[in-house]
């Protein structure tokens, strides 16, 4: 499939395991870009609140954004969806990028979205495993693996460590809270 030339598509950066893990989530099929790769863009549309934050985001940019190769998140829109609003920059007659700052928050909500997404199947996971099985050890680094490979997430070592730690510490939060509550 081409690129349609009434879409326009700019890229996202995201952390490696995040782009991997929002690919795994998006149903859009694979597109040919400008440069020839095949990227799998993530559609966003005006009626959604996603879509419409994004949208009145977006600025003017006086030249295409240049598609990096490898695991870039892509957004891809209808350029006639730009054209209904003052606030909103017309694509139609424009490129448009994203703002660093914007990046910035909408990495964050990304990031908080995967953290509880891991979080819950971790916990899951633990109590399912303590239920059945008289282990304690290992249990939350293999929960996190079987969570990556069941999303197609790719991580390293670093990542691995960073999640176990953020696992930890969410639960000795938790637990310092249940006991001020009674």
């Amino acid at each position: 499939m081409v690129v349609n030339s009434q879409l326009q598509i700019v890229p996202f950066p995201l952390p490696h395991y995040l782009a991997t893990y929002f690919a795994s989530k998006i149903t859009t099929e694979p597109i040919i870009s400008a440069d020839g790769s095949y990227v799998k863009p993530f559609s966003i549309k005006r009626d959604s609140a996603f879509g419409a934050f994004i949208f009145r985001c977006f600025s003017k940019s006086e030249k295409p954004v240049v598609l990096d190769r490898g695991f870039t998140f892509f957004i891809q829109f209808k350029e006639h969806q730009t054209a209904q609003e003052a606030n909103i920059v017309n694509a139609r007659y424009s490129f448009v990028d994203l703002k660093p700052e914007t990046v910035k928050e909408i990495n964050k909500v990304f990031k908080a979205v995967f953290d509880e997404s891991l979080k819950s199947y971790v916990a899951g996971a633990e109590e399912v495993t303590r239920k059945f099985v008289d282990r304690k050890r290992g249990i939350q680094k293999e929960a996190i693996i079987n969570f990556c490979k069941k999303n197609k997430v790719t991580y390293t070592n670093q990542n691995l460590q960073a999640w176990v730690k953020m696992i930890y510490r969410d639960k000795k939060r938790v637990n310092v809270n249940k006991t001020n509550v009674l």
